[in-house]
């Protein structure tokens, strides 16, 4: 029975939620140390599934508590918050290169599962009313609310930006214009552009914000603090960008948004350029200011991609055989880029 019960010690202070009795002992089964186990381990397992779904529950009430008033007087004043935010924002852009959509969807997520692993243990810890399960939760539901806000203001953007794409001749220039620039003090004129931007960034701060409150309250996992923080920096890196906080462009779906100047509520033009692997032209560029509009360039696309067909049929070339050719549309299209591009670094 010794084997047994050091079986029994391994599993209560090492964690470890599987029979390591039947390894050890594969003839031996059904004895009373190895079903008291196992019915341990599923009661555990039952638990945690039980704490998960009441979590779930709990965030999809609506948002209710205020943050505590002892965690509002640890933080800066607004002249201050906004002096670090400037700082932490150009320590991203000069420490942390911009991830990919696929590196930052995994840093997300991780944080994400971290945020219910914290709820999780401070709910089992703490207690459902306790002060601080009830700030964390208010706050993951703030979080919660900004991931959703973003994924909408992605899904309108890139809508509209692909029927302008596809249907340009049933489309009027100055609602385009309006549907993603407009920007009035009623946020809901805000053109789709300024409201994608905007989600972005309050969604970077949240997750910062929830983060900031584990800590305050002392229930932050010592040992995974440098691996949140550094999921941090890459989520929030990528969604500063987006939030055009950092640069003047980024790649949204198909589609790259680009503005002359630094500041996006100032910039004097915009740029959407659409990149497509099945297209003869791979990029367009739409200014859309007082003299051009996406509708503009997006015919002047159809007229080169006619005007390549005729010297395509003029020389008889078979661009299969020769992609290296350049064509007329081409030289203009590279013409427009370097143009824009030059914009974008001055």
């Amino acid at each position: 029975m010794a084997s047994v019960s050091n079986t029994y010690n391994n599993y209560v202070l090492n964690g470890a939620y599987t029979s390591l009795y039947k390894t050890s002992n594969p003839k031996a089964s059904n004895t009373q140390d190895d079903v008291f186990i196992s019915q341990e381990q599923s009661n555990y397992q039952d638990n945690n599934q039980d704490v998960k779904q009441k979590i779930k529950t709990l965030l999809s009430e609506p948002y209710t508590h205020p943050t505590p008033p002892e965690f509002i007087a640890t933080l800066e004043d607004g002249n201050t918050q906004l002096e670090n935010k400037l700082k932490k924002i150009q320590y991203l852009k000069d420490n942390v290169s911009m991830p990919s959509k696929d590196e930052f969807e995994i840093s997300k997520n991780i944080l994400l599962d971290k945020v219910y692993d914290i709820l999780q243990n401070v709910y089992k810890t703490k207690k459902e009313d306790s002060k601080e399960f009830q700030e964390m939760l208010n706050d993951a539901k703030f979080l919660m609310n900004a991931l959703q806000d973003s994924n909408i203001s992605h899904q309108n953007l890139i809508t509209t930006l692909k029927l302008t794409r596809d249907n340009t001749k049933n489309t009027n220039n100055q609602e385009l214009i309006e549907t993603l620039l407009n920007n009035t003090e009623d946020t809901n004129q805000k053109g789709q552009l300024y409201i994608q931007q905007g989600s972005d960034s309050s969604l970077a701060d949240s997750f910062e914000s929830f983060f900031k409150l584990a800590e305050f309250y002392n229930v932050l996992p010592k040992e995974q603090k440098e691996s949140i923080q550094k999921d941090l920096q890459t989520t929030q890196r990528y969604l500063y960008t987006l939030g055009g906080e950092i640069g003047n462009s980024y790649k949204i779906d198909d589609f790259t948004v680009s503005w002359k100047g630094n500041d996006i509520l100032s910039a004097s033009s915009f740029s959407f350029k659409y990149h497509s692997t099945n297209e003869l032209l791979t990029s367009l560029s739409s200014n859309l200011d007082s003299t051009q509009s996406f509708f503009d360039m997006l015919e002047q696309r159809e007229k080169l991609e006619k005007e390549n067909q005729e010297l395509q049929n003029k020389r008889g070339l078979n661009l299969t055989n020769n992609p290296y050719i350049e064509t007329k549309s081409d030289g203009i299209l590279k013409e427009v880029l370097k143009s824009k591009d030059k914009e974008i670094r001055a």
